[in-house]
């Protein structure tokens, strides 16, 4: 019952730590993406206000940073399923890897 406990304790363990590492993934998204439209404000207010840009082109240019950095946005979600896939195939090398315990003949009756 110990080495179950060990096992689970570990798995635990080891899924704390991976979720770590895709909340920082998504955090890391959600800065990039608060401060890319922070600049953008007011850059696009000083340009605006300084007459260097039409509201126009303003929001022309916002809607095109708005899509890039959505696209940068989903792509840093995506990393989660790398992520996922290349720990699956890491879990699927460890356990092909394992020596093949050899086992008693049980006859019963």
């Amino acid at each position: 019952m110990s080495m179950t406990d060990e096992i689970a304790a570990k798995y635990v363990q080891a899924r704390t730590n991976h979720f770590r590492v895709l909340r920082k993934l998504f955090a890391s998204a959600i800065v990039i993406r608060a401060i890319l439209m922070g600049a953008l404000l007011v850059m696009g207010a000083f340009f605006v206000i300084d007459r260097q840009m039409t509201f126009g082109q303003f929001v022309a240019a916002e809607v095109i940073v708005v899509q890039i950095s959505y696209a940068v946005e989903k792509l840093m979600t995506g990393m989660g399923t790398i992520f996922d896939m290349v720990t699956s195939a890491e879990k699927l090398a460890v356990v092909t890897d394992m020596d093949l315990q050899e086992e008693e003949e049980v006859h019963h009756g």
